[in-house]
């Protein structure tokens, strides 16, 4: 999308592994995955104002100019008990959440709306959305 450009350096400028360890890293999400998460995003808020009954439209001066946060995060894997690993347990903001499922243990866990924990279970190409 065209936003994309103004969008790379909200609230300052990321730090990328250097170019010559992890060579096409940066430019690879630069040019290729975010781009494709923005127009995921589109796409679902589209699918939302149909399913609301209203015009496809109608939700993108909604977000239009809205702030992503992104994060590339690996998890090493081990014993969750031994070594901890994660962010802890959170609240995502924001309207939708994309992760990408992850074959590790304990690298990623959903709360049910009964409060309990889960693992999703991974599927290759899986990609689970939190909802607002």
């Amino acid at each position: 999308p065209s936003r994309l450009k103004t969008m790379l350096h909200h609230g300052g400028r990321n730090l990328w592994p250097d170019e010559k360890e992890c060579s096409r890293f940066r430019s690879f999400f630069e040019k290729e995955y975010i781009p494709a998460m923005l127009n995921l995003g589109e796409s679902m808020m589209k699918c939302f104002a149909l399913s609301l009954d209203i015009e496809e439209s109608s939700l993108i001066s909604l977000y239009n100019e809205s702030f992503f946060v992104f994060r590339a995060i690996h998890y090493p894997g081990g014993d969750p008990e031994k070594n901890p690993q994660g962010c802890g347990e959170h609240t995502d903001y924001g309207c939708f959440t994309f992760l990408h499922s992850d074959p590790v243990p304990g690298a990623l866990e959903v709360q049910t709306r009964d409060g309990y924990f889960i693992q999703p279970q991974h599927k290759e190409g899986l990609i689970l959305c939190n909802i607002g």
